[in-house]
């Protein structure tokens, strides 16, 4: 049976903690739940709104997005244009992640380039192993093409 996202990134987390002699934390639990229910990608601010009646603070919710990202349950992408809000993504079973993204509006489109991928995954790096693969390609949409 296929596993959901939470669990996936429970038993990460889970693993990451012990590893590490980090106590267990309900609110780390709690904020790793609302990430899995928010669409993705995700922004800290938008964490902070859906945590915010939670009783979370502010510290609290970016203290446990750097332990996600140091756990790999959460991965840093570009910002949106003109927004200064980094934003985040789970990290899943999908080893690569592409998308357009358009400067005017800050739009992003998954794409899925299979030439690229195992252009990648074929190529020797030397004294490195790569993982996955994130990759922004920054433009202008048609949408604002057309407006201008």
């Amino acid at each position: 049976m296929k596993r959901s996202p939470l669990q996936l990134a429970t038993e990460r987390l889970n693993a990451y903690i012990e590893d590490n002699a980090m106590r267990q934390s309900p609110t780390r639990m709690m904020v790793l739940e609302r990430i899995c229910a928010l669409p993705q990608p995700f922004t800290g601010k938008q964490l902070e709104e859906v945590c915010a009646g939670e009783q979370i603070s502010r510290g609290t919710v970016y203290n446990v997005l750097e332990v996600l990202q140091n756990a790999q349950i959460i991965c840093p992408i570009a910002s949106q244009p003109g927004s200064g809000h980094m934003q985040y993504e789970l990290v899943t079973s999908i080893p690569s992640r592409m998308r357009y993204v358009c400067e005017m509006c800050g739009r992003q489109v998954e794409i899925r380039d299979k030439v690229l991928e195992k252009l990648i995954k074929t190529r020797y790096y030397y004294n490195f192993v790569p993982r996955r693969l994130s990759l922004l390609v920054y433009g202008v949409c048609k949408k604002c093409r057309l407006v201008k």
